[in-house]
C-alpha cells in the first residue's frame, strides 16, 4: 500500500474459506462449485496475506465458512490477527446454540445472514433445503440471544422481487444492525 494514498483505507476484508457449501441456492454463483473444498493451509495464506496487508477485520465467506472442518481452527487462527470477525451465512449451523456459542468463544463477533425469501416457502425453495427458513430464524434469535452483531443480506432476483414489498415485516423481526440488498449479477469471473 502507498504511503501517498490520501483517502482513508478500509481495514475490512472478505476472506474467501471456499466454494463449500450444503445448501444450492437458485441464484448461486459457484453452481457446479459447491462440493470443492479449501484445504485449510491454503485459507491460512489467505489470512496471512490480509494481515501483513494491515486488515484488522474479516469476514469469512464462501460457500459457508461454518461447515468447513477446520472452522474453529480458522476463528483461532484469525482471532490471533485481527480485531473483529463476521461471517457470510445461512445460518445452519449456527441454529445450534452450543455450536454457536463455541463460535463466539472462538473470537465470532458478527453474522450477516443470508436471507433470501420473504416467507417460509419462499425462501426454502430458493435455497433449495426444507426447513431453512425455520433453521434460519432460529439461528438469528440464538445470536441476539449471545450479543453476536447480526446483519441480512439479501439477493434480489426474479423469483422473490415480488415479495419484496412484505420483507419489512420479516426485517422488523430478525432485527439486524444492516441490511444488504444485492441485485443477482452474473460475471464471466466472479
Amino acid at each position: 500500500l502507498s504511503p501517498d494514498y490520501d483517502s482513508p483505507r478500509c481495514n475490512r476484508a472478505k476472506l474467501d474459506t471456499g466454494t463449500f457449501c450444503n445448501y444450492d441456492c437458485e441464484f448461486c454463483y459457484y453452481q457446479g462449485m459447491l462440493h470443492l473444498k479449501t484445504d485449510y493451509e491454503t485459507i491460512k495464506q489467505r489470512i496471512d496475506k490480509l494481515y501483513e496487508y494491515g486488515i484488522t477485520e474479516v469476514d469469512l465467506s464462501g460457500g459457508e465458512s461454518s461447515i468447513h472442518k477446520n472452522w474453529f481452527d480458522i476463528l483461532d487462527y484469525c482471532n490471533d490477527r485481527f480485531d473483529h470477525i463476521s461471517t457470510l451465512s445461512n445460518g445452519w449451523a449456527f441454529a445450534k446454540e452450543e455450536f454457536l456459542i463455541k463460535s463466539k468463544d472462538h473470537g465470532l463477533k458478527e453474522i450477516m445472514f443470508s436471507v433470501h425469501g420473504f416467507d417460509e416457502d419462499s425462501h426454502d425453495t430458493i435455497v433449495k433445503r426444507r426447513g431453512a427458513w425455520k433453521k434460519i430464524n432460529q439461528a438469528i434469535e440464538l445470536a441476539h440471544k449471545h450479543n453476536i452483531i447480526v446483519r441480512v443480506n439479501c439477493t434480489i432476483y426474479q423469483k422473490n422481487i415480488a415479495g419484496l414489498l412484505t420483507y419489512h415485516n420479516v426485517l422488523k423481526y430478525m432485527n439486524p444492525l444492516e441490511v444488504n440488498f444485492l441485485t443477482l449479477n452474473y460475471w464471466t469471473n466472479n
